[in-house]
């Protein structure tokens, strides 16, 4: 009978915390997260203490909307005291829902950050793209994650990627109401509605695409106004699986979003939702 190491087992909820406060601070300021030797435990405590004051203070300024870093940040401060053995702790009194929520955002961006895909790993789906087409935009469900691929002289070749928001019965939208996301190709950008024109719900302004297209009307699938769109100024952004069928995005990944769609092109951008992998190629 081996008996758990609760120093270890709280050493890695707390790097997985210090990672998520990471991932959200730009690159030229995030802090060297404290490494762990394989099988060994750290026995210095004093510098993982010293990365997550770190972590926290640069984070504060420019995360005051965001929900799950307020989550983090208090279990980073619990971990001073004993150690972390789950993620989200909470007095009962919180509605579980809402940390159930962010749980689910956390264990997403966590994956996402643990498997990004390497540059010879592209959409099965994506096998060369038009000389007019600069960017193909590409949403894997399972990792609730949008990948920006771009032209490579005709090969698609990943520049970027963003968190995002899918419906809250999950994809393959069949009708209206029924709050799923589509699966399809869908390269017609229809618009881009700035934040003025829109109220506050749909936050840094939205994208609407060509859903249903016609191979959807052919397949007996209805509904209408699948937008990408950003959040409400009171939030940083959503769980996974919140919306009513929309691809939802933090703002500042909307706005980053919105340099690599050309609007009203037909070979413009395609955003496609897709349950599998990126294979080999």
């Amino acid at each position: 009978m081996a008996a758990a190491d609760p120093g270890r087992e709280g050493g890695q909820v707390r790097r997985a915390l210090l990672s998520l406060v990471a991932l959200a601070l730009p690159s030229r300021q995030r802090p060297r997260l404290p490494r762990t030797p394989v099988g060994g435990v750290r026995s210095d405590r004093g510098e993982p203490r010293r990365r997550g004051d770190e972590a926290r203070r640069r984070a504060a300024p420019r995360l005051s909307n965001f929900r799950l870093a307020y989550l983090v940040r208090g279990d980073l401060l619990l971990a001073r005291s004993r150690p972390l053995l789950t993620f989200g702790n909470v007095v009962k009194t919180v509605p579980q829902d809402r940390i159930e929520g962010l749980r689910e955002e956390a264990l997403a961006r966590l994956r996402a950050m643990r498997s990004r895909p390497s540059e010879d790993r592209l959409p099965r789906y994506v096998l060369q793209l038009h000389p007019g087409q600069k960017h193909v935009l590409v949403v894997d469900s399972r990792r609730s994650r949008l990948y920006v691929f771009g032209n490579d002289q005709g090969r698609p070749r990943l520049v970027a990627d963003f968190y995002v928001t899918l419906g809250k019965n999950g994809v393959e939208k069949i009708r209206e109401g029924d709050q799923k996301t589509p699966i399809g190709v869908y390269p017609h950008v229809t618009g881009n509605l700035p934040r003025s024109k829109l109220t506050d719900f749909y936050g840094a302004g939205a994208f609407p695409i060509n859903y249903p297209n016609e191979w959807d009307r052919r397949r007996g699938r209805n509904g209408h106004g699948i937008w990408l769109h950003g959040v409400p100024a009171d939030l940083y952004s959503r769980p996974p699986r919140a919306s009513d069928g929309c691809l939802v995005f933090a703002n500042p990944d909307l706005e980053s979003i919105g340099r690599y769609v050309q609007v009203g092109r037909r070979r413009s951008s395609s955003p496609t939702q897709s349950n599998g992998a990126m294979p080999r190629r």
